[in-house]
């Protein structure tokens, strides 16, 4: 009697074989998927750049960064969308899953506010130098950054102490590394 088929032991073998291949894409896949994501908010800081300076342009002047009480993200951008479209929306920030808000989920601007009165984290981030005066502070000169969460999916920049160090996200340091991607005025 002659039998066809596949034995256990050769079942095993390539069993054993695709698991091997598994392990060795599986990783390099999720490491693709953030290098893509890390690219898409680089590509929508630049256009958020854009609308900012345009916006700046027409206003001589940066929007409220600051949120009050119960204003999300989203509401602060919403004056780059409406009335003048200086952009046609808001882009989210892939890597924030750590705000409970969906509006607060978008790539973060600061600014040197003057509108809040209790801008002091923003006034001590945005200043040199001690005393935050119209003399010494960077709104002279427009000044503006804009920070994504990056792959490690943390609020590298708010550190408790203020000012802050800043971890800017670089990925020599391996793709799922610590730090925020940044971008300034340039």
């Amino acid at each position: 009697m002659n039998k066809k088929g596949f034995t256990l032991i050769e079942l095993l073998i390539v069993v054993a074989i695709i698991a091997i291949l598994a392990a060795i894409a599986v990783p390099n896949f999720l490491e693709a998927q953030v290098r893509s994501k890390v690219s898409r908010v680089k590509a929508d800081m630049r256009s958020l750049a854009t609308g900012v300076e345009s916006y700046m342009t027409d206003h001589n002047k940066l929007f409220r960064t600051t949120r009050y009480v119960g204003e999300t993200r989203t509401y602060i951008w919403s004056i780059m969308t409406t009335p003048v479209a200086y952009m046609t929306s808001i882009p989210t920030d892939p890597f924030n899953v750590v705000d409970l808000n969906v509006g607060d989920r978008v790539i973060i601007i600061w600014g040197p506010d003057y509108i809040d009165p209790y801008a002091a984290r923003s006034a001590t981030f945005f200043s040199p130098y001690n005393e935050y005066s119209d003399g010494t502070n960077m709104k002279r000169t427009g000044f503006w950054v804009l920070f994504s969460l990056g792959p490690d999916k943390k609020y590298d920049v708010l550190d408790p102490v203020f000012p802050s160090p800043m971890y800017p996200y670089d990925p020599t340091n391996g793709t799922i590394s610590k730090g925020d991607i940044v971008r300034f005025k340039q």
